[in-house]
C-alpha cells in the first residue's frame, strides 16, 4: 500500500481555531519510490490572530504571507482534492494523529468538506509512536535526545541531527516530510520487527481481531512525556467509544476485580483507582501492538514473570463475559452522565468547536456541501446559507464564513456580513483569556520577546517581530470599528 507522507505548518497549536500556513505531501510506494507530491502555502485566514511563537518558529513574515496567491480556503480545498485522488494510502505523519490530522479535520469541517479522509479506505501510521516503540523495545538502534527529566526526547529536528539525517532547515513542511521519510527508512532497516508491527497496527480491521484473540499482548502509552509499557488482555469494546477497547492491565492481580465483580459501587470505585487496572486502547489510532515477550523488557512485568502473567490473563478470559457485562454498564452510565452535563456546555460553544458533537452530516447536507463547492459563482453560493438542516445550522454558519473570508462584503447580505464581522471582532479584540489567540495576547507576547531579541542583538528576529506587530495592529484596526 502506498504511503502518504505529510506535514502542516500552522498559525497556532490550537487546531480548532488556528489556520494552516504551509502543507507538504509526498506519495510514495512501500519501497519509497515517489509517485506524486504537492507543496502549498497560503495567506493567513481572515479573523485569525496568529501565535507569534508559531510565526517565529516557522520564520513566517505575516506581511509577506498576505501576498501569497492562495487563500486558506483554497489551500484546504486543494489538499482535500489531492488526498481524495491519492486514496487508498497509509497516512504517515510525525505526531500527526494528535496534531496534523486534527488540524486537517477541523479545517475540512469549516470548509464544508468530508472530515475523516485519513480513515475508512485509508490507514494511519504515526512515526512518532513507532520511534517511541523502538526506544522501549529495541533500544540502542536509534539515537534520541534527552529531556530535562533525563528521559528520551523525540523532537524531529534533534532525532535527525543525532542520526545524521540530512537537514536543510526545520519547521518547513517539505523539509520535515523529507526527514520523516529518511527516519522511517532507518527504523525499517535497524528495527524491522518494530516496523512490521507498526504496519500491522495501523490497520484497525487487522489489529482488532489480534487484540481480541491474543491471550495477552504488549503496548505502551504516554503520560506527561513519559512512556509506560503495558501488558494487557482484552475484555470488551468500550461502549462509550467504539474506537477503543477496554483491557485489563496484568500488572494487577485479577482476583481483586473478580472478588468485587458483583458489587456495582465497589467495582466502580476499584476502576477509578490509580494506577488504573483497566486501560483503553485506541485501536483505530495506530497503537503499537507487540508480542507478549516484549513486556519482559519492562522491569515490573519481568519481575512478575511470564508464567504468572499468562495465569492472570487466563483468569480474565475465563471470566471475560461476566466482567464485560459489569464494566460495560459502568462505562455506559458514566458516558450518559457526561453526555447530560455536556448538553448545557454545548450551547456556549462556537461552531468550530462542535465537530464531535453534531455527528455526521445527513444525506441532504452532504449533497448541499458538494453543490456548494461545485457552484463557482459566489453570488449563488450565498443561496446555500440557511438551506442546511436546522439542527446543523453550524453548516450555514460555515458557508457564510467562507463567503465572508473569500469576498468580504461583496456578496453577503448586509445583515449577515455585519453579524459575521462583529462576531469576529468580538473574538480578536477580546480582553479575556480565550481558547484562541487575541490581539491583546499577541501584543503581550510581542512585548515579552522584543526586549529579549534586543538584548541578544538578534536583528533577524527583531525585524520579523516588528513586522508581526504591524500585522497584529492591522487586524486590530480592521475590527475595532465593527
Amino acid at each position: 500500500m502506498n504511503h502518504l507522507w505529510w506535514d502542516l505548518e500552522t498559525t497556532d497549536l490550537s487546531y480548532i481555531f488556528g489556520g494552516v500556513l504551509q502543507a507538504a505531501f509526498k506519495l510514495t510506494s512501500d519501497t519509497y519510490q515517489v509517485l506524486d507530491e504537492f507543496e502549498g502555502n497560503c495567506r493567513i485566514k481572515p479573523g485569525i490572530v496568529p501565535s507569534i511563537y508559531a510565526l517565529l518558529k516557522n520564520s513566517v513574515n505575516p506581511l509577506e504571507a498576505q501576498k501569497r496567491n492562495k487563500s486558506s480556503f483554497q489551500l484546504i480545498k486543494e489538499i482535500h482534492e489531492r488526498m481524495t485522488k491519492w486514496t487508498p494510502f497509509i497516512s504517515s505523519t510525525y505526531n500527526g494523529i494528535t496534531f496534523d490530522e486534527n488540524y486537517a479535520r477541523f479545517a475540512f469541517n469549516s470548509s464544508l468538506l468530508p472530515v475523516y479522509i485519513t480513515q475508512g479506505k485509508n490507514k494511519r501510521l504515526d512515526i512518532l509512536n513507532v520511534l517511541r516503540a523502538t526506544s522501549i523495545f529495541d533500544p540502542g538502534k536509534i539515537r534520541y535526545g534527552i529531556n530535562k527529566d533525563g528521559n528520551d526526547a523525540f523532537k524531529l529536528e534533534d532525532i535527525s541531527r543525532l542520526n545524521n539525517i540530512a537537514q536543510d532547515g526545520f519547521h518547513n513542511a517539505t523539509q520535515d516530510v523529507n526527514c520523516l521519510i529518511s527516519l522511517s527508512k532507518m527504523i525499517q532497516e535497524k528495527c524491522p520487527v518494530i516496523w512490521e508491527s507498526a504496519l500491522m497496527s495501523c490497520d484497525p480491521y487487522r489489529i482488532l481481531p489480534i487484540i481480541q484473540s491474543e491471550k495477552l499482548f504488549t503496548t505502551f502509552d504516554t503520560w506527561k512525556g513519559n512512556l509506560y509499557t503495558r501488558c494487557l488482555t482484552f475484555i470488551t469494546i468500550n461502549p462509550a467509544a467504539d474506537n477503543q477497547v477496554i483491557c485489563f492491565d496484568l500488572a494487577n492481580d485479577p482476583q481483586q476485580i473478580l472478588n468485587i465483580s458483583n458489587n456495582y459501587e465497589g467495582l466502580k470505585k476499584f476502576l477509578e483507582a490509580k494506577p488504573k487496572p483497566l486501560r483503553n486502547v485506541k485501536y483505530k489510532a495506530s497503537p503499537m501492538i507487540l508480542n507478549k515477550k516484549y513486556a519482559l523488557k519492562n522491569e515490573m512485568y519481568a519481575k512478575i514473570g511470564m508464567n504468572i502473567l499468562e495465569k492472570r490473563a487466563n483468569q480474565i478470559i475465563e471470566n471475560r463475559e461476566v466482567l464485560a457485562e459489569k464494566i460495560v454498564a459502568i462505562f455506559r452510565n458514566a458516558a450518559e452522565e457526561k453526555k447530560e452535563k455536556k448538553k448545557e456546555s454545548i450551547l456556549s460553544l462556537k461552531p468550530e468547536q462542535l465537530l464531535y458533537d453534531i455527528g455526521f452530516p445527513n444525506e441532504k447536507d452532504q449533497q448541499l456541501m458538494v453543490e456548494f463547492h461545485k457552484t463557482e459563482d459566489w453570488s449563488k453560493k450565498v443561496n446555500f446559507i440557511g438551506k442546511f438542516d436546522s439542527n446543523n445550522a453550524v453548516y450555514s454558519y460555515f458557508a457564510a464564513r467562507i463567503i465572508y473570508e473569500e469576498t468580504g462584503d461583496s456578496y453577503l447580505p448586509p445583515d449577515i456580513y455585519k453579524g459575521m464581522h462583529r462576531e469576529i471582532a468580538a473574538r480578536v479584540l477580546s480582553e479575556k483569556k480565550e481558547e484562541f489567540m487575541t490581539c491583546k495576547e499577541a501584543e503581550f507576547d510581542i512585548d515579552q520577546n522584543y526586549a529579549k531579541f534586543e538584548e541578544a542583538k538578534d536583528e533577524k528576529n527583531l525585524k520579523l517581530l516588528k513586522d508581526i506587530d504591524v500585522f497584529i495592529q492591522g487586524i486590530r484596526r480592521t475590527y475595532e470599528n465593527a
